[in-house]
């Protein structure tokens, strides 16, 4: 198994870089850096000495990035790959047994500046692999190395795909010892109209006995995936749902937020995917995304 990471040179991907040679070295698996050039078709390129000069450059960049996670005790091998980011990336990881695809903070598509929310969510869209979003390095090295326990935050509700959040998550106590919490933040709207509630949606804070019974359906749903005692945090909201996760997470100060992510394209994307893709754009921390096809 082998864990794929992305740079391309700043600060933010150095980051990542840094969580993933830990996440390897404890995991004891082989850590591929890749650089995406940005450039498409380069094989179709007739060569010149400008082009032979952007590939020595970039390959010399990228031989002093492998010497950091090197330096660290991580097995690492450098590649150098021509393309879009986010598709390289994806591609690369779907290739490889990877375990593993880490992003960081804030990465560019070729030549243009781009957020990380939309890279790492157009990885997280495109990928089967498990996505690690890397904003801060820190907790997860002091893990990693038994210094601390990590605290991990999944966005749940009853569907398979946060199902498999949660087993995923659950499986990080194989790396390290970890606090784990659920969270479900609803919308109070949609959840009176499932119950079939008439009148006024509350102001200020929602029905005690609505949050309740909800609490205990998705407290059933979790021992069904194999949480043996769920610690569960459920809020209503008249905002976005991930909002709500965010800043549950926030109040928390969970280190890691793992959201499910189902592969639906158009439409379905905009409805199902909404919850995964606000996590993965707004969220103060860490973000891990499970791909469910």
């Amino acid at each position: 198994m082998s864990i794929v990471v992305g740079t391309d040179f700043s600060s933010a991907s150095g980051e990542s870089l840094r969580a993933a040679a830990a996440w390897a070295r404890r995991a004891s698996e082989k850590l591929v850096l890749v650089h995406a050039s940005g450039l498409e078709g380069v094989g179709l390129l007739q060569r010149g000495s400008a082009l032979d000069q952007l590939e020595k450059t970039l390959l010399a960049r990228l031989e002093a990035e492998v010497s950091v996670p090197r330096g660290l005790g991580a097995e690492t091998d450098g590649e150098l790959l021509h393309g879009d980011g986010d598709a390289v990336l994806v591609s690369r990881a779907a290739h490889t047994t990877a375990s593993l695809l880490v992003v960081g903070a804030v990465g560019r598509r070729g030549f243009a500046n781009w957020l990380l929310g939309s890279t790492a969510d157009r990885v997280a869209r495109s990928s089967r692999r498990p996505v690690l979003v890397v904003r801060a390095a820190l907790p997860l090295e002091d893990w990693l190395a038994g210094k601390r326990s990590l605290k991990v935050a999944v966005a749940f509700d009853r569907t398979p795909t946060a199902q498999a959040a949660l087993q995923w998550a659950m499986g990080l106590e194989k790396l390290g010892r970890i606090e784990l919490s659920l969270l479900h933040s609803y919308s109070l709207a949609e959840e009176h109209r499932r119950r079939k509630i008439a009148g006024p949606l509350p102001i200020g804070q929602a029905d005690p006995a609505v949050t309740q019974d909800l609490g205990r359906e998705l407290a059933d749903a979790a021992r069904a995936a194999g949480c043996a005692q769920p610690k569960l945090a459920v809020e209503g909201t008249l905002g976005r749902a991930s909002d709500g996760v965010c800043q549950m997470a926030r109040t928390q100060g969970a280190d890691l937020v793992v959201v499910g992510n189902h592969h639906h394209q158009g439409l379905l994307r905009a409805w199902h995917g909404s919850v995964s893709q606000g996590v993965i754009e707004h969220c103060h921390t860490n973000v891990a995304s499970i791909s469910v096809s």
